[in-house]
């Protein structure tokens, strides 16, 4: 998935822009949520396997944004909640994670603007398929 989509660009292009509104100097982009067989490739680094080496490298505290994910759903809760919170807890690491949007005044106010920006595109229509060359 990496090599055919922009998945891993725009990961890193959102966590830079939250570490500069942040003031965050040191970040990195690690993920969760393994899928599929064990032997078959997947993203990296996994969370709890940076958390564990990073510590050993002398990080005092770690602040995970789930920003791949627009709300507190079970990969969160039990990834990041439970799965990496006890990897910290294991290894004396203090650790927060912060909120997903959820359901953010904001941010359905946002979403609701898209669909209806959409909606209005298309009224006449429908949307021709995109085409794709090579």
């Amino acid at each position: 998935m990496a090599e055919r989509s922009r998945y891993r660009q725009q990961l890193e292009d959102t966590a830079r822009l939250v570490a500069r509104e942040t003031g965050m100097p040191d970040w990195a982009v690690v993920f969760q949520s393994r899928s599929g067989r064990p032997q078959d490739p997947w993203l990296e680094p996994d969370v709890c396997d940076y958390l564990r080496e990073e510590r050993q490298k002398g990080l005092r505290a770690a602040v995970v944004a789930p920003i791949g994910f627009v709300c507190d759903h079970i990969e969160v809760l039990y990834d990041l909640d439970t799965e990496a919170a006890q990897v910290c807890r294991d290894i004396g690491l203090p650790m927060a994670r912060a909120e997903a949007v959820n359901d953010d005044p904001l941010f359905l106010d946002m979403m609701a603007d898209v669909v209806l920006k959409t909606m209005r595109r298309y009224e006449r229509g429908r949307p021709l398929p995109i085409a794709r060359s090579g």
